[in-house]
């Protein structure tokens, strides 16, 4: 009787922790995806891509879309916010890539970065910052700023709005006899620095600037002031600059939070914040 198993083709060996990773930063990003998913499918194509494992008994499967499914399925099955069924069982070291990271997304993506860029995933120790609290620097010049191959070029265009919008307030409260700057402020997570966009030092408010005024824009800039303000000192005023008036539901949001508004008013700018402007034009 013939040996059913000299038919069969060898099994791919298994994955590996870089390869754990970036089906995980996939999965933290999107959840659970089918194998016809575009995100799936290109994620097969960068495994097929990376060298990461030489061994490729059976190349027709290799990490192909259905198998970078399973794996998301593996990944949901040990997420305990995942209410759907993954798969029953998935393999140890799933569970153990899962626990390394303790739903640190932020590390995933920049551990999947590296591993895209032929780094190894483990960052090198960083040093402790040496820098103070919060730094003072001048207004970043336009022109300067340099754009991550991560922005797209909607994004890069709301930075350079956002960008314009400031240096144009910067202006008006410096003729006024203002003076401003930004700040930078330490982040534990890495060698990065966060900065405002904007600090009037003379009245001691800290700005935020988006491009447009969405509902998503208008709640993030919330969000990050008050990142910043926890490295500042009680007292400081925040305010979100907007290229022109919200709606008043936003206004109301705004006020609730305790956060100052000011927006583009043709050449000038409006405030429904007068002691944010030194003309308290409204």
């Amino acid at each position: 009787m013939a040996d059913p198993s000299r038919h069969r083709r060898p099994r791919n060996p298994p994955w590996v922790d870089e390869e754990l990773i970036l089906a995980l930063d996939l999965y933290l990003r999107n959840g659970q995806l089918d194998n016809n998913n575009p995100e799936v499918i290109e994620l097969s194509r960068t495994l097929n891509e990376l060298p990461l494992q030489p061994d490729r008994p059976n190349v027709e499967k290799f990490r192909n879309p259905n198998g970078v499914s399973l794996k998301l399925a593996n990944f949901a099955s040990i997420d305990p916010a995942y209410t759907g069924k993954g798969m029953t069982r998935g393999g140890k070291r799933d569970a153990d890539i899962w626990a390394e990271f303790h739903g640190d997304e932020d590390a995933v993506s920049e551990a999947a970065t590296r591993i895209r860029e032929s780094l190894p995933w483990r960052a090198p120790p960083r040093l402790p910052f040496v820098v103070p609290a919060v730094r003072r620097r001048p207004l970043e010049r336009i022109g300067t700023r340099s754009f991550t191959i991560r922005l797209t070029r909607t994004e890069s265009q709301g930075e350079r709005r956002e960008l314009l919008l400031v240096h144009d307030l910067a202006a008006q409260l410096t003729d006024a006899g203002r003076d401003v700057c930004q700040h930078d402020y330490p982040i534990e997570t890495g060698s990065r620095v966060l900065s405002c966009d904007l600090f009037d030092e003379t009245v001691k408010v800290l700005y935020k600037a988006k491009s447009n005024t969405s509902r998503e824009s208008v709640r993030m800039a919330v969000g990050q002031l008050f990142d910043y303000r926890r490295f500042e000192p009680d007292g400081v005023a925040l305010a979100v600059l907007l290229p022109r008036r919200p709606t008043a539901d936003l206004e109301a949001y705004l006020k609730a939070c305790g956060v100052g508004l000011v927006w583009r008013q043709q050449d000038q700018f409006g405030s429904n914040c007068p002691d944010l402007l030194p003309t308290g034009k409204a």
